[in-house]
């Protein structure tokens, strides 16, 4: 969710996990008080839901950790569970 008073533009924003599996945005932004879903199969994306087109599942039950890494090549969140 975007909890800033301004649009965040999330073109070049990666996510991925432990083993590289990565989604880059491209072309999305997220409006004060909005939030964006990232499905991991396939769908047509709309303004507030994208797909990564996977046929498999990324995340692991057992636990993993998800990074997200600005254009910039930073890593702005790190969760893991």
């Amino acid at each position: 969710m975007n909890q800033g008073d301004e649009t965040v533009d999330l073109d070049g924003y990666v996510v991925d996990d432990e083993v590289d599996n990565s989604y880059t945005f491209s072309g999305i932004s997220v409006d004060p008080g909005a939030t964006i879903t990232l499905y991991t199969g396939t769908g047509d994306d709309t303004e507030d839901t994208v797909y990564w087109g996977r046929g498999s599942p990324v995340w692991n039950n057992g636990g993993d950790t998800v990074f997200v890494t600005g254009p910039d090549g930073n890593t702005v969140v790190e969760y893991g569970y």
